[in-house]
């Protein structure tokens, strides 16, 4: 399993919650949201030459139907240039040979409809209008008074919504089908809106560091909230439709009752909110402040006992969530201790999930301490060593051979191994090509261990979400070519493996992600592959980039 965190700045979830999309400004991730693999890495701009670093990074939007996602690219200064991209969700290949559209300007918006059949793009001083069964352009909206920067659509999909970035001062409410204009609400510089789920309600995140509420269907002022010390930065209603979460350019996070717009305590749906919050002060390298939202969700899971088992339950997740966050987010600055401690709290709270105890391990492992590690191992061993899950298998197998010790469930390891290499096929094989590879050194196989991790190293090189990767094969090659007495070959696949895991290490100073728990395990290996072959090699630092905030 890979542990993946990116620096984005735009961020949405599948509507069955099983992916999560993040965009940079020039790929988009696609995250698995139970185990955060990168399932995907899309090219989301064709002009990379064209990247400045104070442009946006547009928007994305999963179809509601869950088919399609789309992504707009912001506002580049350089070229004066946008670009919509569409993407298949069944195999994340695009609509047409590359952007859908590329206009003069900005496009910074884009929504779809409640049924999926229209996908809305706002920017500039228009809105456009794309038929989703044919990808062909419906009819523009032109909004004079408004450069577009949010969108909401009604849930009966048939009143549109548009609101303006700084030097606009309203928001406009339009029909859909005759692309007419129905109010305009004098509201002041318009950074993000909601609308309630039954329709009725539309919220309006100013840049003024309030939230207006208004009746959306009339176009009438119900209330202004004195919300925040700085401007609003996203509004959101939970699924009931009694809270009302906003979100301010500090981080701070508040909560209202929808109602009576008051204050409110935290309940399962809305920490939801804070974690997700939470996720992007992480990408952001906003350690302080991640870390002070993550305990916030686990301060508020205590006194749970009026909540019914639906509620308990998710409130379970989001504790367990904030948990794993914490772990990353401690082990990411160096507080090992501290990482394990959370992610030992994981394993009380979900025992049946081998992957936590599979990370303090590997936490032990990376410190050199092999009596924790061994404590932990075999506790695993007991509980998973007769698996048949070849997932598992692999975890198992992983971590035992990442230890030079023959007489130690060895064989067993061996077995895990070759049942993950049989059987787990896919996205990921070139794991288990690894896998066999260190499985073959430790039994003593060396030239069979030389041909499973070339065929690993190439595997990942066909993909750059895993390059980095090629860096633990190499250091594992270098060990065989010595065992093999081969001292000129076994130096330079050391220095190859160094070179790649330095390069891997700058890109994960830039994201503050890749791979970090390959990184950790690849830097066990190389210390034995230094200490073997005679390479002076010290510690290699944190691949961090700021431990401040």
């Amino acid at each position: 399993t890979k542990r993946y965190a990116k620096r984005g700045s735009s961020v949405a979830y599948a509507p069955d919650g099983r992916y999560m999309a993040i965009a940079d400004a020039t790929t988009i991730s696609i995250l698995d949201c139970e185990t955060d693999e990168e399932l995907y890495l899309l090219d989301s701009r064709v002009d990379r030459e064209a990247i400045t670093g104070n442009q946006n990074f547009g928007d994305l939007a999963f179809s509601p139907d869950g088919k399609f996602l789309a992504h707009v690219s912001g506002f580049r200064p350089v070229d004066d240039a946008s670009d919509l991209t569409v993407w298949r969700t069944s195999d994340f290949k695009k609509i047409g040979d590359g952007p859908l559209h590329k206009t003069d300007g900005s496009m910074n918006s884009v929504i779809f409809s409640p049924d999926s059949s229209l996908l809305l793009v706002g920017g500039g001083g228009q809105i456009q209008i794309w038929d989703t069964s044919h990808w062909k352009t419906r009819g523009l909206i032109q909004t004079p008074h408004v450069a577009v920067y949010a969108l909401a659509v009604s849930p009966d999909g048939k009143r549109l919504y548009a609101g303006g970035i700084p030097g606009s001062s309203c928001v406009t409410i339009w029909d859909i089908e005759t692309r007419t204009q129905l109010h305009r609400l004098n509201s002041k510089a318009v950074g993000f809106m909601a609308l309630s789920p039954d329709g009725r309600t539309l919220a309006v995140g100013s840049f003024d560091h309030n939230v207006s509420l208004w009746d959306a269907l009339t176009g009438n002022r119900l209330q202004t909230i004195q919300a925040h010390g700085s401007n609003v930065f996203g509004v959101a209603f939970s699924k009931d439709g009694k809270r009302l979460a906003t979100v301010d350019h500090q981080g701070v996070l508040r909560l209202w009752n929808a109602e009576t717009k008051s204050d409110i305590s935290e309940d399962a749906d809305t920490l939801q909110a804070m974690l997700r919050l939470g996720n992007w002060r992480l990408e952001q390298q906003r350690y302080e402040d991640a870390e002070a939202l993550f305990s916030k969700v686990i301060e508020l899971n205590e006194g749970t006992q009026h909540l019914n088992e639906k509620q308990l339950s998710q409130m379970r997740r989001n504790h367990a969530t904030a948990l794993q966050r914490q772990a990353q987010l401690m082990e990411r600055v160096g507080r090992w201790d501290e990482a394990i401690e959370k992610r030992t709290a994981l394993v009380r709270l979900e025992p049946d999930d081998d992957y936590h105890q599979y990370r303090v391990a590997s936490a032990y492992l990376y410190q050199e301490k092999p009596e924790q590690f061994w404590q932990v191992w075999h506790e695993i061993f007991d509980r998973w060593g007769d698996t048949e899950n070849p997932r598992i298998a692999e975890r198992i197998a992983r971590l035992r051979l990442f230890v030079d010790a023959p007489d130690r469930e060895l064989q067993t390891a061996f077995k895990l191994a070759d049942l993950a290499f049989e059987k787990r096929k896919g996205t990921l094989a070139s794991f288990d090509v690894l896998l066999k590879g260190m499985a073959e050194y430790r039994r003593g196989n060396f030239a069979d261990a030389l041909n499973h991790l070339d065929d690993a190293k190439a595997g990942f090189e066909e993909d750059t979400r895993f390059i980095g990767n090629g860096s633990m094969c190499q250091y594992f090659a270098s060990m065989a070519h010595h065992r093999l007495g081969d001292s000129e070959a076994a130096r330079a696949a050391f220095l190859d493996a160094q070179d790649r895991q330095h390069a891997w290490e700058t890109d994960l100073r830039k994201s503050i992600g890749g791979f970090w728990l390959d990184w950790q395990q690849t830097e066990v290996v190389r210390r034995e592959a230094a200490a073997l072959i005679g390479i002076d090699a010290s510690q290699t630092d944190l691949p961090i980039s700021d431990t401040s905030n």
